[in-house]
């Protein structure tokens, strides 16, 4: 009996699709999502374990992963992504790019990338303490935040009851990469003076 083939990874725009039509549903649904959320375990402050940030993400999929299933094309997909983002993060905010969504009229919506980024904090909201201890240290985490929505739709931050003019909030956009550069190597600093 021959050995099944590992499938190649899947392209980004497939890999949307999966998310869009797994069954069943997996904990992350759409591509924007799950690279706020890798970009959230990357950046964040302790190194999240594979096994425990890839169920985040497929969920109960990852039982079926054998080679040369979708599944574990799926995961390849996801992984390459991974390695992509760290890269990209540990070099500068130039060679990093998150995935946001964009309309047909070319508007570019963060709301799903920021609330995956929010879910890799909830995996220990603890340790993500440090940051929020000054103003200035919190100021990155702020420009993600202020795009987030909790589960139940609501905003994550209250931009309107600490005085964020709109206009802010739609140009903060702008600065999320920069923001998770700035996010990882405050990490990074603490872990190198520990």
């Amino acid at each position: 009996m021959k050995a099944p083939k590992r499938l190649k990874r899947l392209t980004f725009n497939q890999l949307d699709h999966w998310f869009e039509t797994a069954d069943p549903i997996p904990p992350i649904q759409s591509l924007s999502t799950m690279d706020g959320f890798l970009a959230g375990v990357i950046a964040g402050p302790e190194p999240i374990p594979p096994e425990v940030w890839m169920r985040r993400i497929i969920g109960d999929h990852e039982n079926h992963a054998f080679i040369g299933t979708k599944t574990q094309a799926v995961i390849d997909t996801i992984i390459a992504r991974y390695d992509e983002i760290s890269t990209g993060l540990a070099k500068s905010h130039r060679e990093y790019g998150p995935f946001f969504l964009k309309t047909e009229d070319g508007e570019i919506i963060v709301d799903e990338w920021a609330n995956g980024f929010c879910t890799a904090m909830r995996l220990n909201m603890p340790a993500w303490a440090p940051i929020m201890v000054t103003v200035d240290d919190a100021a990155p985490l702020m420009a993600i935040m202020m795009h987030a929505t909790t589960p139940d739709g609501n905003a994550a931050l209250d931009t309107g009851s600490i005085g964020i003019p709109e206009e802010f909030i739609e140009e903060a956009k702008w600065l999320i990469p920069e923001a998770v550069v700035k996010i990882r190597n405050f990490f990074q600093s603490l872990k190198s003076n520990t």
